[in-house]
Parts: structure tokens; sequence; C-alpha cells
């Protein structure tokens, strides 16, 4: 088992790890780097956003994008229902497991169509709005707006929100991890601060209170004692990430661009069109990670289980999987 001192040196090292390889979150810059390829207007790279996050993963985020465009859609919402229909009955629209609030098709289409309206009616005057306000203050405005959106859940919206703010200048400076119903990254804080019981399903005020201030707590924490500078967006996603490495042995820093070629070969097949995710990744991040590139096609399970059961958080950066045989004494790069 690993003390405290452990668990904070190996929350800070895959922190350190995971912002080399282009995350937390990688989704969010590829969406990004392919929503502006041949579509200047503001308004058709916001629609593109959406669809990835309607489906929390890129390749079938990009075949939303690709068989409607935002005018498409405004001009006939019908037949953007009946496509959806047909899509999800055939199974050509897959959804990541976490974006559990919008998994049928009558679901993403109501997504959809707030989205639409969010872009039309609401988004230049929001953002003029909040620019007139504090940033925090500001963030709790664009929150109020966004979750009136269907179906949008607590961490798309998080997500929607740092993607605006990143890519399209949002004044807002993201205050806290959102901590009311957040289990996954306040468990994690109990292995950080394991005397100030986090790992309970308070949603009191003083909890939340409670929770933030550790929040708070661990962010200066990895910047005095380790060098390591994120915010609270980040450490929301990397706290939740940590806890699937040490708990589960499902994560490791860079497996959120792995687990993209799965969804991206299956949709290349399913659609039979090229992909501009491969062009993304590779101008966007380190090549030691892209497995198209290094050899490998979906996650992999040896890497996953490194820190818990050898001790050691793997990373692309330093070790050489394919010259590697024994994940207990990895091949460094030469």
């Amino acid at each position: 088992m690993f003390t405290v001192e452990d668990h904070r040196h190996f929350f800070a090292e895959f922190c350190v790890w995971e912002l080399k390889s282009g995350g937390p979150d990688s989704q969010l810059p590829t969406v990004a780097e392919m929503a502006v390829v041949d579509m200047p207007e503001e308004a058709e790279q916001l629609w593109r956003a959406f669809c990835y996050i309607g489906v929390y993963n890129v390749p079938y985020g990009e075949i939303m994008w690709k068989h409607w465009s935002l005018a498409e859609a405004e001009h006939n919402p019908a037949a953007l229902t009946q496509w959806l229909e047909q899509a999800y009955t055939d199974k050509k629209i897959i959804t990541r497991m976490e974006r559990r609030a919008a998994r049928r098709a009558f679901q993403i289409d109501g997504y959809l169509a707030g989205a639409r309206r969010f872009i039309r009616d609401d988004w230049l005057a929001l953002r003029a709005r909040c620019a007139s306000l504090d940033p925090h203050d500001a963030y709790e405005v664009v929150w109020t707006r966004v979750n009136k959106i269907p179906t949008v859940g607590r961490y798309a919206a998080i997500k929607l929100i740092e993607y605006l703010r990143r890519f399209h200048l949002l004044p807002v400076v993201t205050p806290d991890i959102r901590p009311k119903d957040a289990w996954s990254p306040r468990h994690t804080l109990g292995y950080i601060f394991p005397d100030r019981n986090l790992g309970n399903e308070d949603n009191s005020s003083a909890a939340l209170k409670h929770a933030h201030a550790s929040c708070v707590d661990a962010i200066d924490l990895l910047k005095s004692e380790f060098n390591v500078d994120i915010d609270m967006f980040q450490l929301q996603v990397l706290l939740c990430e940590y806890r699937e490495s040490w708990e589960k042995k499902k994560q490791y820093p860079g497996r959120s661009l792995d687990s993209e070629l799965g969804y991206a070969r299956k949709a290349e097949e399913q659609w039979g069109h090229n992909s501009d995710i491969w062009r993304a990744r590779s101008k966007l991040f380190p090549h030691h990670h892209l497995g198209e590139m290094r050899g490998w096609d979906k996650p992999r399970e040896t890497v996953a289980e490194c820190l818990n059961r050898h001790h050691y958080t793997w990373t692309d950066m330093l070790y050489d999987f394919k010259s590697t045989t024994d994940m207990k004494n990895p091949v460094k790069w030469p």
C-alpha cells in the first residue's frame, strides 16, 4: 500500500507526464484543431465542439459535423432527427461510456437542439456580458446558461466551458472543481489529505466548502513541493485519472490518446471516410505517444497496471513500449 507521501509523489508525477502528453483531456485541443479546417465561421466551429461533447469522442463527433453543418441542422432539424434515429439504430454512432446523460438518439437530438439555440441566441451576448464581470463571477453566469442545455450533464458542462475559455476567449476563470456530486475527485483528495474525511458523499454547504479548500491546498502543494502548476479544470481531471490509475489499473499518462484510436478506426470503417484526426494528432502531440506511429491501436492494459502493480508511472516519453517485455523493468529510450 502507498503511504500519504507515496500518493503525493505519484500524483505529482502523474500530473507531470500527463501534461507532457498533451493532457489532461487531449480531446479538447484535437477538436479545436479539427474545427477550424475549412471552417472560418465561429458558429460552425462551436457546433463542431458541441458535436464532440455530445458523444465524448472526437471521431464520432467528426462524423456528426461532417454530415450535418450547423446551417444544415438549423435548416432541416427534422431530417437531422431522422438521421440520428437511424444512426443509433444501426449502432453507427458510438458514445463514450462516461457520457451517461445522452446515450440514445432522442437524448442527443435534444442536446443538439439546445446547442443550436445556445450558439444562435446566446453566445455573442453571453461572451460580451462576461467581459464586464469578474472572471470567477462570469463562470457562474456561463455555468447557469450551459446547464439549461438538455442532457448536458455536470462534466460535459465543465468541458464545454473550458473549451470556450481556451479556444474562443470566453473571459472566465474556473473557480473550483464543481464539487457537488464530484465523488471521484473528492475521493482522490482523500489520498492526499487522509485526515480530512474527504471520501464521503456529503453535499452539504460545509462539505462542499471543505472539498474546495482541499482543492486549493492540493494545487498549492503541487506547486510548492513538486513545482507542478495546474488550474482547477486540470485538477478535476487529473484527480479522476489518478484514481483510475491507482484503484482500477486503467489509466496512465497519454491513455486518452490511445482510447481515441479504436474510435477512429471504427468510425472510418463504418462510414467509409478518412478522418482528419490523424493530421491533428501528428501536429499536436508528442509522437512517442501516438499508437498509429508506434505500433499499438488501443489502450494498453499492461501499461495501465504499472502504478498499482509495479509502483512507477509509465510514460511513453521515457519508456519504449515495443522494446519492453517485462513491465517491472521498462526499457528506456536510448
